[in-house]
């Protein structure tokens, strides 16, 4: 096939592209920039494939059609690229940052305790069945990190103090009422902890439905969605 003939099959492919990344800038923000890419140019496939349909079944299949649907295309997604240019602006390092962010945790994986390190008595509790001996006034979340033991988190690092706001780390204690957080409260000698229980996991998805419905929806399409931590 001569290239003369080839040239409208790569302007349609390319009116296609234009058009599918067009649908994509302004495709709906609950959705992640890879889905949008693929939902738009499936759009973009179909709706200048039915267009060629009827316009072949009006005027039969020529060169200059092709073209014609080609431009339109082209026209089509250009702007809707052009008029949501400020989202494409701000997506775009997001989804540049993914892989760097990635590179950097690969190269530092350090764990984070939750609370800052203590000195004192050695204490020895129970966490989950299991026995574990830290220094007095050691946070709850701490032992269990150092037992090998992640609580879920929002609020707490090992480089301040715990304030305990996001009650995420929420913990059942034996012999106690209630479900403190794990970050502010300090271990006891024998104290027994829970930190998985189906009564635990709800109360953590009730908060974290609380933050996602008062959210503009920055958790759902951040590049880090996932592995904020």
């Amino acid at each position: 096939m001569s290239l003369l003939l080839d040239l409208p099959g790569l302007a349609l492919v390319a009116g296609c592209l234009v058009l599918g990344l067009g649908l994509a800038a302004g495709g709906p923000p609950w959705l992640m920039a890879a889905e949008r890419v693929v939902i738009g140019l499936v759009l973009a496939v179909v709706a200048i494939t039915m267009l060629g349909y009827v316009a072949a079944l009006a005027v039969g299949v020529t060169v200059g059609l092709v073209l014609l649907l080609a431009l339109a295309g082209l026209l089509a997604g250009g702007w809707l690229l052009w008029r949501h240019r400020a989202r494409i602006h701000v997506e775009a390092p997001r989804s540049l940052a993914l892989p760097s962010a990635i590179a950097a945790m690969a190269l530092v994986m350090e764990t984070d305790y939750g609370t800052p390190q203590r000195d004192g008595a050695p204490v020895t509790l129970e966490i989950d069945g299991r026995s574990v001996t830290v220094p007095s006034g050691t946070s709850v979340m701490r032992a269990a990190v150092e037992l090998g033991t992640q609580i879920p988190k929002l609020c707490a690092t090992d480089s301040l103090e715990a304030f305990g706001s996001c009650r995420l780390c929420l913990v059942e204690i034996e012999g106690r009422k209630g479900t403190p957080a794990s970050c502010t409260t300090p271990v006891e000698p024998g104290m027994r902890v829970s930190t998985q229980t189906p009564r635990l996991a709800k109360l953590r998805r009730g908060v974290m439905e609380l933050y996602i419905s008062d959210h503009p929806l920055d958790c759902l399409t951040c590049a880090a969605n996932g592995d904020c931590e």
